[in-house]
């Protein structure tokens, strides 16, 4: 038991790994079948190299061999499920627990403001890379997936399962997601905007100026929101921008474009790479 302490107190399962006297003694439990299993095991090793001095030294016929019984039999099967069980529980329950959590908390976002986990915010049509900001299937803003054992699946499972039930929520933004095609053609438009001075607000929440975020020398543009502080590396190529309804949209030469929302949410973004 106080080699599984040890174990359990150096095994490294993150890092940074915060260990405190309680997780220490509960990893001494997880870990402490395995040691006791091989702990007897070296003394069975031990004991049976010891027999033949014991058979020499005592001379006794009627000496028994070590044999397996029924109860050695079960004492081991029981051993391994507990070195099996203990682990492969702790994994189902914290999964469980996990999921459970991801539920409520679907369940509280759905009032307020639900999320979409994606496993990543890029997607590329022909020349053109897109991010997105919010997911186009639902309109609801989107989170990057991480290691969280299932929590991020579980809660999209329970947002679409809400989404049946209840329908698209009013706070979603799927109506005025602009398509992909449509912020594409719009890389060569000449409808929109030159914006001929710096810095300039866009809307109260919207910045941009030349190289305000950038630790470069060059004039790239820089736009800053509440939410986002960006820079595009576009030297001094022009800057256009149009409002349409309640989407903003900022072009910096022709290579990348994206929208906003009034309130300095990315929406969706193209660059386009030659």
């Amino acid at each position: 038991m106080a080699t599984a302490f040890i174990s359990a107190c150096t095994v490294v399962t993150m890092v940074p790994r915060q260990m405190g006297p309680a997780q220490m003694l509960y990893g001494s439990f997880i870990f402490g079948p395995i040691h006791l299993l091989i702990t007897f095991g070296l003394e069975f090793t031990i004991q049976r190299f010891y027999s033949f001095g014991r058979c020499l030294v005592d001379g006794n016929d009627n000496t028994q061999n070590f044999n397996f019984s029924p109860f050695s039999f079960l004492s081991l099967f029981g051993w391994i499920v507990l070195i099996l069980g203990i682990p492969i529980g702790y994994k189902l329950f914290v999964e469980s627990s996990w999921h459970n959590a991801a539920v409520a908390h679907a369940d509280s976002d759905w009032e307020t403001k639900a999320y979409i986990y994606l496993d990543s915010q890029f997607d590329q049509i022909g020349d053109c890379s897109i991010h997105y900001g919010f997911d186009p299937e639902t309109g609801l803003e989107c989170k990057p997936r991480r290691a969280d054992l299932g929590f991020a699946d579980r809660y999209n499972e329970r947002i679409k399962e809400l989404i049946v039930r209840d329908g698209i929520p009013k706070y979603s933004i799927k109506a005025i997601i602009p398509e992909t095609v449509e912020l594409v053609q719009m890389l060569d438009s000449n409808t929109m905007d030159l914006v001929e001075n710096f810095p300039t607000d866009l809307t109260e929440n919207i910045h941009l100026m030349r190289h305000g975020t950038s630790s470069s020398s060059d004039a790239s543009l820089s736009i800053v929101t509440p939410h986002i502080s960006m820079s595009v590396d576009n030297d001094l190529l022009p800057v256009h921008t149009k409002k349409t309804g309640e989407i903003i949209y900022i072009r910096s030469g022709s290579d990348w474009i994206s929208a906003f929302l009034p309130d300095g949410k990315m929406v969706i973004s193209v660059s386009r790479f030659p």
